[in-house]
C-alpha cells in the first residue's frame, strides 16, 4: 500500500478511536439532571420545536435551575445565536465534537426534532423528547420504497424516546403507529397536544418582530403584505437533495409578477437545500435566512405558496390563503407518494408558472378567495392541526418537565400480540439467510408481532435479501457499533476467544455484560 494512503488510513483510525474513547469516558460520568441538550436538524440551528421548548424553559422562573446546551454546526454557531450568546445558563457546542459527546452522554433531558447519531444510546436517568418536525403530507417510513432500511436510525431513536410529540390523531396513527410501525413496540408516551413551534405564530408582536429580523438580514421589504414561497426538498435522498434553486427563483418571480406592487415575496427553503439557495443569484434579497424561525415568518405571511411541504399544516390555524404550486405532481405522487391526492389539498393549485401568476393575482387583486377553498382549509385545520392554539409549549412542558397529567397522551405500547425478535445475521446469500426468510414468510403475522435484527449493508446481495423480508416484519437494521472503551472491547474479544475461566467473579464479568446490555439499549431503546 502507498505510504501516504497507509498514513491517512491510520490517522482516520486514530481519530475514530479517540472519539470512541471520549464518548465511552463520558458515558461513565454521572447524569446531570439539571442540563437540557437541544438539537435541530443535526445541528443546523436553534430551530423548530426544540427552540420553542428552549425559549419557554429559559424564560420561566420555575425552571431557573436548568442549564441549556445547544448542539450547532459550524464555527460561527454561537454568533448565529446572538440573543443567548452571553446568557449565563446557555452554552453552545459544536455538533459531533468531544463537548457534544459529553452532553449527549450526561444531560438529564435530550430534545431533538430529528435523530441523534448512531452512537447515541440513552442512559438510565435520561429523559428523551423527540418532537419530530412537522405533520406529514408526504408518505413516511414503511409507506415509501425502501422505507424499512431508510428509517433505520429514525426508528432506533423513536423506540429510545420517552415522549413523542404529535399534532393530532392523524400524525399519531398514520405516521407513528402505522408507517414507522411503533404500535406494540413503543413504550413511551405520545403527547398529542400540537407542535410547540406553532405558538410563535400567535404571539403578540410576532409580525413586527419577523419584519424587523428580515430587514436586519438584508431583505428589502417592498410592500406592506408578504407572500412566502416554501417548497419542500426534491430528489431521491434526503442526504443528497437536488439543487432546485433555479426553480425556486423562477417561482418567486412568477409570484411577484402576479401580486404586483405592495407585496414582498420571500423564499423559505428546506434546511437541506439552504446552502444551494444561498448561492443562487436569483434569490438574493428574497431568501429567508436559516436562523429566522419559520413560524415567526409565518406570523408575518399574508399568502403562502407551497407544494408538498408540511409547512402549510402549521399555517392552517392562521386561516389565511394557501396556494399549491405543483408542476411535478404526477412524478412526485409516483415516486414519493402523498397521504392525500394533490387535488384534495386545501387551496387552489397551479401546474405552470403562468397558472401560478394568475392564481395569486386573483387572490391578491381580483375577487379574493373562493369560498369553497376557505371551507376546505378550515376543515383541514380541524383535522390536521386541531391543537395548535398558541399554548402548545406550555402543555408539553407541563407534561415532560413538571410531571403534569392533564396533557392528551396516547398509549400504543400493546395490541395484544406477543413480540418476537429474530436475528438474521449478515444477510449474505447463504442457507442461514434463506432459512430465516422462509421462517418469516410462514409466521402468522396476525397472531405475532415480528421484528428482524440484522447487520445493515448496502451491498447488492445483502440488499436483495433485505428486500425479500416478509413485508409484515418490522426491521431493526444494526447501524453503528458498540460503545465502550477499547480496553473493555479487548476484554470482550478475549472472553469470546477463550470463554469464561472456571472461576470468575461477578465483578470481573460485569463490565462485559454491561457492554452488551448497553448495546441492546442502543439498538432497541425501551422496546
Amino acid at each position: 500500500m502507498n505510504p501516504l494512503r497507509r498514513a491517512s488510513r491510520m490517522a482516520r483510525r486514530l481519530r475514530r478511536a479517540s472519539r470512541a474513547e471520549i464518548h465511552a469516558a463520558w458515558r461513565r460520568a454521572p447524569i446531570r439532571s439539571n442540563v437540557v441538550l437541544y438539537e435541530s436538524f443535526s445541528g443546523n440551528g436553534m430551530l423548530c420545536n426544540p427552540e420553542a421548548i428552549f425559549r419557554y424553559l429559559v424564560d420561566h422562573p420555575d425552571f431557573a435551575h436548568l442549564q441549556h446546551v445547544w448542539a450547532l454546526k459550524g464555527a460561527d454557531a454561537a454568533s448565529r445565536s446572538s440573543d443567548y450568546r452571553s446568557h449565563p445558563r446557555v452554552r453552545f457546542v459544536e455538533h459531533r465534537s468531544p463537548a457534544y459527546s459529553r452532553h449527549l452522554a450526561t444531560a438529564g433531558f435530550l430534545v431533538n426534532n430529528a435523530t441523534f447519531p448512531p452512537e447515541f444510546s440513552k442512559r438510565r436517568g435520561q429523559v428523551y423528547v423527540n418532537t419530530w418536525h412537522g405533520t406529514p403530507l408526504k408518505k413516511m417510513g414503511y409507506a415509501i420504497a425502501d422505507g424499512a432500511v431508510g428509517t433505520r436510525n429514525i426508528v432506533r431513536n423513536f423506540v429510545a424516546a420517552d415522549y413523542l410529540l404529535s399534532s393530532g390523531p392523524f400524525m399519531t396513527e398514520q405516521m407513528y403507529a402505522r408507517d414507522y410501525r411503533l404500535r406494540n413496540i413503543f413504550n413511551g408516551s405520545i403527547i398529542e397536544e400540537g407542535l410547540p413551534r406553532t405558538d410563535l405564530q400567535f404571539e403578540p408582536g410576532a409580525r413586527a418582530s419577523a419584519l424587523r429580523r428580515l430587514r436586519a438580514a438584508g431583505i428589502t421589504m417592498s410592500g406592506d403584505k408578504v407572500a412566502v414561497y416554501a417548497p419542500t426538498w426534491k430528489g431521491e435522498s434526503f442526504y443528497r437533495p437536488e439543487d432546485s434553486s433555479h426553480d425556486v427563483a423562477a417561482a418567486v418571480a412568477a409570484i411577484a409578477e402576479g401580486l404586483g406592487p405592495g407585496w414582498t415575496v420571500l423564499a423559505k427553503v428546506h434546511q437541506v437545500v439552504y446552502d444551494h439557495a444561498a448561492a443562487a443569484v436569483g434569490l438574493a434579497g428574497h431568501l429567508v435566512p436559516n436562523d429566522i424561525p419559520t413560524n415567526l415568518v409565518l406570523a408575518a405571511t399574508d399568502l403562502l405558496v407551497t407544494d408538498y411541504s408540511s409547512i402549510f399544516m402549521d399555517y392552517l390555524p392562521l386561516d389565511r390563503p394557501i396556494v399549491f404550486y405543483v408542476p411535478d405532481r404526477r412524478e412526485y405522487e409516483d415516486s414519493r407518494g402523498l397521504y392525500v391526492p394533490p387535488a384534495d389539498l386545501p387551496g387552489p393549485k397551479a401546474d405552470t408558472a403562468e397558472e401560478l401568476t394568475g392564481v395569486v393575482q386573483r387572490i391578491a387583486r381580483g375577487s379574493g378567495e373562493d369560498p369553497r377553498d376557505v371551507a376546505v382549509r378550515r376543515t383541514w385545520a380541524g383535522d390536521y392541526s386541531p391543537h395548535d392554539d398558541g399554548s402548545v409549549t406550555a402543555r408539553v412542558v407541563d407534561a415532560v418537565f413538571r410531571g403534569g397529567r392533564e396533557a392528551r397522551s396516547v398509549d400504543i405500547s400493546s395490541d395484544g400480540r406477543p413480540r418476537i425478535l429474530v436475528y438474521l445475521g449478515t444477510m449474505k446469500p447463504n442457507g442461514i439467510t434463506t432459512s430465516g426468510l422462509n421462517l418469516l414468510a410462514n409466521i402468522d403475522h396476525d397472531r405475532y408481532d415480528v421484528s428482524a435484527f440484522y447487520l445493515f449493508s448496502s451491498k447488492l446481495d445483502q440488499a436483495r435479501n433485505i428486500a425479500a423480508v416478509d413485508p409484515h416484519v418490522r426491521h431493526f437494521p444494526r447501524v453503528g457499533g458498540m460503545n465502550g472503551s477499547k480496553l473493555l472491547h479487548a476484554r470482550r474479544d478475549r472472553l469470546q476467544q477463550t470463554g469464561l475461566p472456571d472461576r470468575v467473579s461477578g465483578r470481573d464479568r460485569l463490565p462485559v455484560v454491561q457492554l452488551f446490555a448497553e448495546e441492546w439499549t442502543r439498538c432497541f431503546g425501551e422496546a
